[in-house]
């Protein structure tokens, strides 16, 4: 005959195995952040037995078939107790087991409501960030949410970009808690993007997680915070992954790129919002460096350009000189023009720029749109 497993809490002699099981099912939708119908209809898969809830106001039912639905109250029905938790199940338990399971849904149905009140806070925090952020509002609706952010009474106000939420999300929401200052700051994730609303100017010696990046924009008054965030957006975009989590980080490293230190080159990111400067000579050559060169080259390159001889270039890479030379004297041959002249170097350094901006353009492009696009992850620290 074929093994069929028995339900839980039949047997007292499985008690101890059957706590196990139960408690392990319900942690884990718990953890999970399950919406309170799925859970239902889960819990009441796991106990083989028709489960019904009313939960501080809402009436739900699983079936042991892994099925739940919201029950619609009739006319005439009891007004609910919106202070209440109560778990009914069908047929019920023996008496030796009720009581522990009906402790243990009635805790979990109450984390589950505190997580989805705290998912729906930080969901109007972010369509409020990103009305503020956006284009389509007017300065009236702006100001309006300044208020509802708690942000119009601050004096300044500085937006940082955070790059690389996908790949490291926990690497981000950890660091926009150290740059927050340990505070609940205002933020939304757009796109590769998680965008905070700081009070004061960030600190900058700050390890950055490996694989992100920070573009911090200029500090100024509440009603430009736009302006803030257009020069976070842009810093951002002249920035590179973090190596590594330790500050204090080279100044070739680009992993934190304040928008105030960007200067006149600025408007090169404009240059390739206008154009495809894929077009250009110089951006293919380093393009086809970077893919077919060894693994560091555009790196040794970055130091040449930022330095004024390709000994001390050697020394910003702690690599040999002999070394670095020869891969200058390869990286001639592609781009062809000479990089040890300081024209030469100077043709480099916005090449290489051009060519880091462009291949963030569509990551970090300038929309932001002031509805929650459909299936969005929000952080919150």
């Amino acid at each position: 005959m074929p093994f069929v497993k028995p339900q839980l809490f039949e047997s007292r002699d499985r008690l101890v195995e059957d706590v196990f099981e139960f408690s392990g099912a319900v942690d884990s939708l718990v953890e999970k952040r399950v919406p309170l119908e799925d859970f239902l209809g889960s819990v009441a898969a796991t106990l083989g037995r028709r489960v019904e809830a009313d939960v501080f106001g809402g009436r739900f039912a699983g079936s042991p078939d892994g099925q739940s639905v919201r029950i619609r109250r009739e006319p005439g029905d009891a007004v609910p107790d919106v202070d209440e938790v109560d778990f009914r199940l069908d047929p019920p338990l023996p008496e030796w087991a009720e009581r522990f399971v009906g402790q243990r849904l009635v805790h979990a149905a109450k984390l589950l409501v505190r997580s989805e009140v705290e998912v729906r806070v930080v969901d109007e925090t972010g369509d409020r960030v990103r009305i503020l952020l956006g284009t389509s509002g007017s300065a009236e609706r702006r100001r309006e949410m300044l208020h509802l952010l708690g942000l119009d009474g601050a004096r300044m106000l500085t937006v940082v970009a955070i790059a690389g939420v996908g790949r490291n999300p926990e690497g981000a929401a950890r660091l926009a808690e150290v740059l927050s200052g340990g505070g609940a700051a205002p933020m939304v994730r757009l796109g590769e993007l998680l965008v905070l609303i700081l009070r004061r100017r960030p600190e900058l010696d700050t390890g950055v997680p490996a694989g992100l990046s920070v573009g911090l924009g200029e500090s100024l008054p509440p009603e430009r915070v736009r302006d803030s965030w257009e020069g976070a957006r842009t810093a951002v975009r002249f920035s590179l992954p973090s190596p590594n989590h330790r500050a204090r980080y080279r100044m070739i490293d680009a992993v934190v790129v304040d928008i105030c230190k960007v200067g006149s080159l600025r408007i090169l990111a404009d240059a390739v919002d206008r154009r495809g400067v894929q077009d250009l000579a110089d951006v293919q050559a380093i393009a086809r460096l970077a893919e077919e060169g060894l693994p560091d080259t555009l790196n040794v390159l970055e130091a040449v350009a930022a330095t004024e001889s390709i000994r001390q270039a050697a020394q910003l890479v702690h690599m040999h000189h002999n070394t670095v030379a020869h891969r200058v004297e390869a990286a001639e041959g592609v781009l062809g023009f000479p990089l040890r002249e300081i024209y030469g170097r100077t043709r480099l350094l916005i090449g290489l720029t051009l060519y880091r901006l462009d291949r963030n353009a569509e990551k970090f492009r300038p929309g932001v749109s002031d509805r929650r696009p459909r299936g969005s992850v929000l952080l919150a620290t």
